[in-house]
């Protein structure tokens, strides 16, 4: 019988910045994917959020916590999931895919967070799988819902808005990049293109307004989400060695 993947109802994007500072600023997108782009549903600052701390452990508890609680869910965070190569010929401290990708080095710090204080919680989790470090799991057609329960179907994916952006660009989105009106600029081009529905001006306002740029790097996260589960052979990505141990960055 067909095994199929169980497609992400919800789409997150996690935008995390501050590591090393004494504090996180971490901002949360919620989106439900469609044919015709997502649909923003909330962008909120995860300290905004109920459980929500600033500090990093504190911080991590909260995200591992909302992961959980959210199944049939792809979420798209940019920091990194792999690990530094140690392979000859390689540019000192750079993984393949972010030489591919044309994007800096991750922080060793964000890494470490990432894996030690994220990652290794969720990985006793069986509903979640981190792509493409694990295969993803199927179900088979046809089979009863309660049988389901056991199927991963919540998928961590690293994402990096810069590449996002860059790779838009090159399909013909004019997205500036900061300055107020700049930024509604490109949300107006993300809804021409199909790729984001219609926000309410509350919204927008959060997106637009100057305090609002991790808001909007959020919002990115979200969408390189939905195109990074819906648009690559995540089969293929798992099986190419660097890919699974290093990450691969989805965009």
């Amino acid at each position: 019988m067909l095994g199929v993947s169980i497609a992400p109802r919800r789409v997150f994007g996690v935008h995390v910045d501050g590591l090393g500072k004494g504090a996180h600023d971490i901002w949360v997108c919620r989106a439900h994917p469609g044919g015709d782009g997502i649909r923003i549903e909330s962008i909120e600052r995860l300290v905004d959020l109920p459980g929500g701390v600033p500090e990093g452990e504190g911080a991590a508890r909260t995200l591992v916590g909302k992961i959980r609680e959210a199944p049939r869910s792809a979420w798209g965070f940019d920091a990194p999931f792999g690990e530094v190569p140690a392979a000859a010929g390689r540019p000192e401290s750079r993984r393949r895919t972010e030489v591919e990708r044309d994007v800096g080095a991750a922080a060793s710090a964000t890494g470490e967070w990432m894996r030690g204080e994220l990652l290794s919680p969720l990985l006793q989790a069986s509903q979640v799988c981190v792509l493409p470090r694990e295969a993803m799991p199927l179900a088979v057609v046809g089979m009863p819902p309660a049988m389901t329960a056991g199927v991963a179907s919540t998928y961590l994916l690293e994402v990096a808005p810069t590449a996002l952006v860059r790779m838009l660009r090159a399909e013909g989105l004019k997205l500036p990049n900061a300055g107020e009106s700049e930024r509604a600029q490109g949300l107006r081009q993300l809804a021409a293109h199909g790729l984001v529905r219609p926000m309410t001006r509350s919204l927008r306002g959060r997106v637009v307004a100057d305090a609002g740029r991790g808001g909007l790097t959020a919002l990115y996260c979200a969408l390189a989400a939905w195109r990074g589960y819906r648009g690559y052979d995540h089969g293929v990505l798992h099986q190419d060695e660097d890919y699974a141990r290093e990450g691969f960055i989805y965009c």
